[in-house]
């Protein structure tokens, strides 16, 4: 028999646990609390805290309530919550609960809240809270002593959900609109109101007003309060908003101003003002006593009259008349009409002004039958005594219907045709005299139309013809239909009919879509007729969402989706099967508020799925038009594993037979894991494992239960959805009671308590801790540490270790502690986990990502704890932010862009580091089909952003989220923003243009689309010029205007134009239209140019005259007037036709002539002509006299003249004659008879076939006979197309070229334009049109990076001219450029990040990208993304094994190209350990063989000899192309010839970070070319964007007996050393140095050395080589030969081992690196792009010295300060040099000395740290002597130099 005792432990919210009925054993226990991720399910646990158990008192006293307890309880609805009541008394009080509204005490159950509240003890509380728990609760704490009472309020807060009703509302301009928000949910702390993204402040706007806080109220509404409204709710959970959106329909115009009578006097001035109001902006025209008032009216004055429209801000049309110099013929009736597509509206009033009575002329008035007439009396003048009336000459009586008004206007009602029309007179009378007008009044009758009518109870699919019917009215007459204000569309099921008196709208098959009110307007001259009718179509349901069917996991949320359409709009219902499958009763499903939600019709949610709601589910839509329709779906809950008890205590005797039963519910399959103390049971052995109950039932069976079977048992059940497991604590004892247990019960919360030393962990439900008896052995002592501690795995918030037991001390271990702290903790306090004793790996959970941690493990028994175990330096995994940034505000106040400003996210919710920022945005729909965010990475810390190249005038819904090395966090609340306003991105389309007089055009548009004017259009501009051949005919006229139309006036008659009209915006101006072409119409024609009478015989006179000069229309004939001078008889007339009709194609110069007959020969006649059009007879020609003759001397009747022609086009100059005898005719040009390539024609015309520029000049023809003579001259100009311009191209972008261009004549016409040809590079040619002025032009939207052909031609009025030559240029933009390593990779144990968006993109956009990667043992590449998006911000390459090298090949692709770049990285370990380079194995021959036979020698060699070879073919290369001058030979004497390495230069640097120094071989070598041309110094030689990584590298010398090269300093052998030197990837790749140049005396120039007595000594050359395998470098000096025996070897190892003092090691991950101390900045020489000069700078040079000691002497000069390593980097060498001879070394006698470590003079060798160019340079230019000075021994110095400190590498030396 076992005995328990059991306990109750109440967790409540926020974490706490409460204890009741403590005893005073609670006092010993230790308690820990273990929080636990709801997401990561990692685990944290507490420090131990104890609790304090005091005697209890020995008096009696009444409860007394705990003061610190929250009385204010706040919750969020669905979470758990509880309130504590904790009183101190004694006897222990007992508790009750009560609640407001609730009658009786609340027990275990809720009392009456239906199961939702639990009382335990004290504590009352809730699993899950919900409005109806919100209130007042009262505990009552009594005893015998007394009682005490405590009062608590409970408030339940619920997330906000709002509404905006309506979401899209019409409302009339100047009418009211109000937009209610509704807010579910509570509280509610504020609500705010935006308009367009700002915030609404009704005291600032008068017409806006707040009704409460949920309705916002506009009146007046005009233009200006179009746009989205949104409602913003906030409490303490967070925010919620709707939006509404308002439209302004068309309303009739109002007049809110006009203008009143007045009377003033001639001379001053007078404005006249209306302002109107409606939508869309009506259109304001002026009329004066009737007639439309225009600013280029000859009658008002030319331009002293003037009008001007505007919108003022509260979008009222203000329309203004200035007339300034007023004269009495402005005085009338001033009339302002106010029109729009609503309606119209007029005021009248007149302004008199003092004058004598003046007709104003003649002009036809038409009315329409049937309407009331009011015509004013077109005489202007006041005061006027009175105005008398006459119709065809008779005076009007007045009748009832026609009659005189006072104010002297004719009022006719009922206008009828048969007895008003007529031409009518009116005679006004003043006291400055009288004067009558008279005008023409036609009728015309108006159409009437019968109406339409649609029946009803049409359906969608039916078929109908309406027919719109004319009644009456003048023809012709239009008909055409409109559907809601708007043409209709084109529609396959829809046809017109038309006939001249009806028109039928047929439907072949009725659609929803052409549900609408229809239109039929009839339109003639006089009037418009329209009939409106209604057609509503029902629509059947059809689905837009069907129900799908929808599985969830227990707990989840579950979202049923069902909408459907139709007219009218269906009614959606929810129900379920209440029975089973078969079953077909169904009930409607309701909500309840919280977990069963119907937010919108069709949209069901239900939270907290559980069993119960499985089942079959039907979604009904019917709107009564035929039957619903439905589907069913099934609703699947998936149950997890779930355990049913968690805590097991099981006690059994030892030998008997024991079953462990883990019964488990959830969906099968189940599978059942068994462990004992942490440990997997397998099943075998002594134990069996076997499934009952159809796999629902576990059993683990103990046949004979032995002592060691004893511990926790953990019995894990797990299916797809989810897991659980069940503890058994299993005593096995001997007798009975031998250890008390006890048993704590706890809400299930992610909260786990632990107690006491020696307690078990438990599941989140329960905790129970067992406390065993210890027994004690003696001779014992402290442990061991545990053995062996190392990492399993690493993750980001926990870190698994694992340990060998370690001698226990002669005791059991009684336990393990964990300990472990934060390495950044400056004073660290290491948190202890007690682990089991049998326990030899644990996980420790609750860290934070990206953390070090430091980590130990100790052993504990009776006697103590051990010593730790070595510390272990773990760094947990990178983890997306967490939280999202806070405080996003976002403005736009440019075109195009939004800025935003955010701060960090939370630091307590985010931890980890955030390396940068991702900003989203999309665009906001009203209709709510908003799709995804678009994101774009902001680099660094940087917490501002801008968003480019958006929509103007658009809503856009933007976020921010923090982004790190592992991936992008939760993005904040978004923001909804409207973009400023742009220009209109379209032209106006449906341009119209009908002529209204001879000088007048009317041209009409359409409304530009919301979506393209990106803001309010502000008005429109009309551009229109001439297109037909009359000089200065280019000029561009622009008219503003804020309607839809517009007239342009003061036109030429008969003349054509083109028109363009842009709308335009606050912005500016929009896109301009193409051009539309229309003629004014004709008018009667101005009178012949020319007219000439000759006489040609006694009774006949010849005539002949030349066109008019400006025809005004088609001539039709001329009329020819003659009478005799001073006679009487009646004037007479000749027709003459226009010869071949009124499409005659005559030149301009082609006169017309007729002979007149039958004349007196004793009269003189008079005679002029005029010429005649459709619309009349135009103005006589100058009157000529002339009289008949007998004889007739020799006369030309052509008019001589001057004549422009075509080059290449035929010309007739015609030469008529007349006289009596026939004249002769001859012709000279330039006064000379021969004229080449010309004839006489029969009628003495001078005809040339096609003529040249040299045709032109002066053409004379000349006449004579016996009489007389006579001769006529014309002057003929040749004209021809321009010649082609010259074409520049100025600069280019990436998308856009701009060009100029240079015309050197325009061919003797004006230049008329300029077609602009251009094609890519193997494209087809594509032209545009520049207008004539222009001298430059921009091409838009070419391709980036890309080559193109332009051309040029221009065009005048002869024609198009030649093109200019071929123009070959290039957008801006290249391929993409290699980024740098530590920019684009992150690297980690098992994961590659590219941070893609770092990669140079050339200037044009990156379009794709191509991603592989290899490990290095594989040949082959796997590509990981083809085609991954060119917008990809970033790339994480997975499931890469740790500790392993990789290299990767990444391709960018833009238009100009593509670049692929390798890079070599290496994966971390678990720790974060990195990967050291592959090393270069250093082998010494110990063996006696041959030492060219040792492939470490002989691969350098090899290498070397090639290198030497491939440095003097390009060193010939550039010199037979001359790109380098080079110094001559040395002189014989010792005379300088030339200074030793390269200067310096303080280029721009940047140093590598680990990622990259790891790779040493992963760039491949690059051949450069020499440059096509000189370029200015060494612009853009190099590229330090992609640097050219050379490291590591060797050095080695020339093989003994090379001859040394001519010129050099030295012609004998050398002996040399061979010396390999190692350095860290850190020291070769630490900085980039800038172009640096050296002379040619550097590469190939040598000096000699005089040392001593003169003698030479021969000189070292030396060339440093690229190896692609890391060959370590090899320098050569010179000196005696010297080999290395076994003892030196192990003294120089013993050295390298003993060396840790001076060596340092890189710990950053970088093998080979440096650690402390200051660092030498190594730099690597920068590729060399193409084109780059190959010329160098002469290098520095110094004092020569003689001192033997120091073959190598410093190249610094003495004078320059040494420099500070950390600014080594901003420095070029092209050598480092050897520093000063160290102290105690034997000097060398010889100029050679050895560098190594054992000794070397001048210390370790060092690696260049910069080139000057893209060659190595030779130790011979190392070594040069710097000290030879330049001319006159001054130093040549051309930089300086940095001093590096020494600091002692590892060096391996091979002496031969």
């Amino acid at each position: 028999m076992d005995c328990f005792i059991t306990l109750t432990y109440v967790y409540g919210s926020g974490g706490r646990l409460y204890v009741q009925d403590v005893t005073l054993e609670d006092g010993q226990a230790a308690f820990q609390c273990q929080v636990r991720h709801p997401a990561s399910l990692a685990a944290l646990t507490s420090s131990p805290a104890t609790l304090t158990v005091m005697a209890p008192s020995a008096r009696d006293g009444a409860p007394r309530m705990a003061e610190k307890l929250p009385r204010m309880v706040e919750v969020l609805e669905g979470k758990p919550w509880t309130l504590p009541c904790l009183a101190h008394g004694h006897p222990p009080p007992h508790y009750s609960w009560t609640r407001e509204g609730v009658v009786g005490e609340l027990g275990s159950v809720g009392g009456g809240s239906g199961g939702r509240v639990w009382v335990r003890g004290s504590v009352v509380g809730g699993s899950r809270a919900g409005a109806g728990d919100a209130g007042g609760y009262t505990c009552v704490a009594a005893n015998g002593a007394g009682t005490d009472t405590a009062h608590y309020t409970l408030t339940v807060v619920q997330e906000l959900h709002v509404t905006a009703h309506p979401s899209n509302q019409v409302a009339a301009a100047g009418g009211r609109a109000t937009v209610a928000c509704r807010v579910e949910g509570s509280p509610v702390a504020e609500v705010r109101w935006y308009k367009d993204g700002d915030a609404i402040l009704p005291h600032a706007h008068g017409h806006i007003m707040l009704q409460g806080r949920d309705t916002l109220v506009l009146t007046g509404v005009g233009e200006r309060d179009a746009g989205v409204y949104q409602c913003v709710a906030a409490n303490s959970v967070g925010e919620a908003q709707a939006a509404s959106h308002l439209t302004i329909r068309d309303s009739p115009p109002t007049l809110r101003h006009t203008f009143v009578e007045q009377t003033l006097r001639a001379g001053g001035s007078v404005s006249l003002k209306c302002t109107a109001l409606g939508h869309p902006p009506p259109v304001i025209t002026w009329s004066l006593d009737g007639r439309p008032l225009a600013p280029a009216s000859d009658h008002y004055g030319g331009q002293r009259v003037s009008l001007g429209s505007w919108v003022d801000p509260a979008g009222q049309v203000v329309s203004q008349v200035n007339v300034s110099r007023v004269t009495h013929l402005d005085g009338g009736r001033y009339a302002c009409t106010a029109a729009n597509a609503a309606g119209s509206i007029s005021h009248t009033s007149p302004l008199n002004v003092y004058g004598p009575p003046t007709a104003r002329g003649s002009s036809n008035v038409t009315v329409v039958e049937g309407t009331e007439a009011k015509v004013s009396c077109p005489v202007a003048g006041y005061p006027l005594v009175g105005v008398t009336w006459a119709l065809h000459g008779r005076p009007l009586t007045p009748t009832s219907r026609r009659a005189p008004r006072g104010d002297g206007t004719l009022v006719i009602q009922r206008v009828e045709a048969d007895h008003d029309v007529g031409r009518y007179s009116c005679t006004a009378n003043g006291p400055q005299g009288t004067d009558t007008a008279s005008f023409f009044l036609s009728v015309v009758k108006p159409p009437v139309l019968a109406e339409i009518k649609f029946q009803e109870g049409l359906v969608e699919g039916m078929r109908l013809s309406v027919t719109c019917s004319l009644l009456s009215g003048d023809l012709p007459i239009s008909l055409r239909w409109s559907r809601d204000g708007r043409p209709l569309p084109r529609d396959s099921s829809l046809t017109e009919t038309h006939s001249q008196f009806f028109s039928n709208l047929v439907f072949a098959e009725i659609m929803g879509r052409h549900a609408g009110r229809y239109s039929c307007t009839a339109s003639n001259a006089a009037a418009s007729a329209t009939v409106s009718a209604t057609m509503h179509v029902q629509v059947p349901p059809a689905w837009v969402v069907e129900p799908q069917d929808v599985a969830v996991v227990g707990g989840g949320e579950a979202s049923l989706e069902c909408h459907a359409q139709g007219t009218p709009t269906p009614t959606l219902t929810w129900r379920k099967a209440t029975a089973g499958y078969g079953s077909d009763e169904w009930s409607v499903v309701r909500g309840d508020g919280w977990r069963v939600r119907l937010r919108r019709p069709g949209s069901l949610s239900i939270r907290d799925a559980r069993a119960e709601d499985a089942g079959r589910y039907l979604c009904q839509a019917e709107n009564n038009v035929t039957p619903p329709i439905s589907k069913t779906i099934t609703l699947t809950v998936l149950e997890g594993a779930r355990m049913e008890e968690k805590v097991i205590n099981q006690s059994v005797a030892v030998g008997e037979h024991l079953s462990l039963r883990c019964p488990a519910r959830g969906d099968l399959p189940l599978s059942f894991t068994w462990a004992r103390d942490g440990v997997t049971l397998s099943g075998g052995g002594e134990e069996e494992v076997r499934l009952e109950e159809g796999g629902r039932t576990s059993v683990l069976v103990l046949p004979a239960t032995l002592r060691s079977q004893a511990g926790v048992y953990t019995c894990h059940a797990a299916n797809r959805y989810g897991s659980d497991s069940s503890t058994f604590f299993l005593n096995v004892v001997a007798s009975k009671c031998t250890d008390r247990v006890v048993d704590v019960m706890v809400p299930r919360q992610h909260f786990l308590w632990h107690r006491g030393p020696g307690s078990v962990v438990a599941t989140s439900v329960h905790v129970t801790w067992k406390a065993a008896l210890i027994s004690h052995a003696f001779l014992t002592e402290r442990p061991d540490p545990p053995s062996h501690v190392h990492v399993k795995e690493v993750k980001s918030r926990e870190v698994s270790l694992a340990w060998a037991p370690p001698f226990d001390g002669n005791s059991p271990l009684t336990h393990y502690l964990l300990q472990h702290w934060a390495a950044r903790d400056s004073a660290p306090a290491p948190a202890n986990t007690t682990l089991p004793r049998d326990l030899t790996e644990a996980t420790l959970k609750g860290l934070s990502p990206g953390r070090t941690y430091h980590m130990q493990v100790l052993a504990v028994n009776v006697r103590g704890a051990s010593s730790p175990s070595p510390t272990l330096s773990i760094t947990t995994l990178q983890e997306p932010p967490s939280a999202p940034p806070t405080h996003l505000r976002a403005h736009a106040r440019q075109q195009a862009s939004i800025s935003l400003t955010w701060q960090t996210p939370a630091a307590h919710l985010s931890p980890g580091e955030v390396t940068g920022y991702q900003v989203g945005f999309r665009e906001s729909s009203v209709a709510g089909d908003e799709g995804e965010y678009r994101w774009k990475s902001v680099r660094g810390g940087a917490m501002t952003a801008k968003v480019e190249g958006l929509r103007h005038y658009t809503a856009y819904s933007v976020t921010v989220r923090a982004v790190n090395q592992v991936g992008s966090g939760p993005h904040a609340q978004p923001v909804t923003v409207t973009t400023a306003q742009g220009v209109p991105s379209a032209a106006p389309d449906g341009i119209e243009c009908d002529p209204l007089s001879s000088q007048a055009l009317r041209v009409r548009w359409n409304p530009l689309p919301l979506n393209l004017s990106n803001g309010p259009v502000q008005g429109y501009k009309v551009f229109y010029k001439r297109t037909s051949n009359i000089e200065g005919s280019n000029a561009v006229d622009v008219k503003r205007t804020t309607n839809l139309e517009t007239s342009l006036q003061g036109l030429g008659r008969y003349t054509n134009y083109s028109v363009r009209v842009l709308a335009y915006t606050g912005a500016g101006d929009g896109v301009v239209s193409g051009s539309i072409h229309c003629a004014t119409l004709q008018d009667v024609p101005g009178p012949p140019a020319a007219i000439r009478a000759l006489p040609a015989g006694p009774h006949s006179i010849v005539v002949s005259w030349l066109p008019p000069e400006r025809p005004n229309g088609i001539l039709e004939h001329y009329t020819l007037y003659y009478r005799p001078l001073n006679a009487h008889r009646a004037l007479q007339t000749v027709v003459v036709p226009v010869e071949g009709g009124a499409t005659a194609n005559r030149p301009p110069w082609g006169e017309v002539s007729r002979e007149v007959e039958n004349l007196d020969a004793h009269a003189r006649y008079e005679m002029w002509v005029k010429a005649s059009t459709r619309v009349g007879e135009g103005g006589a020609s100058r009157v000529v006299s002339q009289a008949p003759a007998a004889t007739v001397a020799a006369k030309i009747k052509s008019f001589g003249q001057a004549v422009e022609v075509k080059a290449g086009a035929p010309l007739t100059l015609p030469c008529a004659v007349v006289g009596h005898s026939a004249p002769l005719v001859t012709w000279t040009h330039l006064g000379r008879d021969a004229i080449p390539n010309s004839q006489t024609l029969p009628d003495h015309s001078l005809h040339l076939p096609a003529v040249t520029s040299e045709a032109s000049g002066n053409y004379t023809c000349h006449a004579h006979n016996p009489i007389g003579r006579d001769e006529a001259q014309w002057s003929v100009r040749v004209v021809e197309t321009p010649p082609p311009p010259t074409l520049r191209v100025q600069y280019s972008t990436e998308t856009t070229i701009h060009i100029s261009w240079h015309t050197a004549g325009d061919g003797g016409k004006p230049i008329t334009g300029y077609i602009i040809r251009y094609r890519l590079e193997g494209g087809e040619w594509l032209e545009e049109a520049v207008e004539p002025g222009e001298a430059s032009h921009v091409l838009q939207k070419l391709r980036c990076g890309s080559t193109y052909h332009l051309q040029v031609a221009a065009r005048n009025l002869v024609g198009h001219g030649k093109a200019s030559r071929n123009v070959k240029t290039r957008t801006r933009g290249a391929a993409p450029r290699q980024p740098r390593h530590q920019d684009l990779v992150s690297v980690n144990s098992s994961s590659v990040t590219l941070q893609l968006y770092t990669w140079p993109s050339g200037g044009c956009p990156i379009t794709r990208w191509m991603v592989e990667y290899r490990a290095h043992s594989d040949n082959d590449f796997t590509a990981a993304a083809s085609h991954l998006a060119g917008d990809t911000d970033s790339y994480t390459l997975g499931d890469l094994a740790p500790l392993t090298w990789y290299q990767l090949r990444v391709t960018a692709y833009n238009t100009a190209g593509s670049t692929t770049a390798a890079y070599d990285v290496a994966t971390a370990s678990l720790t974060g350990a990195t990967l050291a380079p592959e090393s270069v194995v250093e082998v010494v021959d110990r063996r006696g063989s041959p030492l060219y036979l040792d492939p470490h020698i002989l691969a350098p060699v090899v290498s070397g000899v090639a290198c030497t070879l491939a440095l003097l073919l390009c060193v010939g290369l550039l010199i037979s192309r001359g790109r380098a001058q080079f110094m001559k030979g040395a002189d014989t004497n010792g005379g300088s010839s030339g200074g030793g390495g390269g200067g310096n230069s303080n280029g721009n640097t940047y140093s590598r970070s680990l990622a990259e120094i790891q790779n040493h071989h992963n760039d491949s070598q690059e051949q450069l070319s020499p440059p096509p041309g000189p370029r200015s110094k060494h612009d853009e030689a190099y590229s330090v964007d992609e640097p050219y990584e050379i490291c590591p590298y060797a050095t080695f010398s020339m093989p003994p007996g090379t001859t040394v090269p001519p010129g050099s300093a030295g012609r004998g052998t050398l002996d040399y050393t061979l010396q390999f030197h190692t350095f860290g990837h850190q020291e070769c790749f630490e900085g980039q140095p800038a172009p640096q140049r050296a002379s040619a005396a550097s590469l190939l120039g040598g000096r000699r050395r005089d040392g001593g007595g003169g003698s030479t000594a021969g000189a070292s050359v030396e060339i440093a080589c690229i190896s692609s395998q890391q060959t370590l470098p090899i320098s050569c000096v010179r000196g005696g030969v010297r080999r290395a025996g076994k003892k030196e070897l192990e003294e120089e190892e013993e050295g390298e081992a003993h060396g840790g003092s001076e060596s340092e090691q890189d710990t950053s991950g970088s093998p080979g690196g440096v650690r402390g101390g200051p660092r030498d900045t190594y730099k690597v020489p920068v590729r060399l792009r193409r084109g780059a000069d190959f010329s160098f700078h002469p290098p520095d040079s110094s004092t020569e010295s003689n001192d033997e000691r120091s073959p190598v002497p410093p190249r610094r000069p003495q004078h320059l300060p040494p420099t500070h390593p950390q600014h080594a980097s901003h420095r070029l060498h092209a050598c480092t040099p050897a520093p000063p001879p160290a102290q105690g070394l034997r000097p060398s006698s010889t100029l050679d000395s050895v560098y190594s470590v054992e000794g070397a003079v001048g210390g370790p060798l060092r690696p260049p740290t910069g080139f000057s160019d893209s060659r190595e340079l030779s130790e011979a230019e190392c070594d040069r002597d710097p000290g030879q000075g330049g001319p006159k021994g001054r130093p040549q110095q051309h930089g300086r130099r940095p001093a590096f400190p020494p600091r002692p590498p590892t060096d391996y030396s091979i002496h031969v």
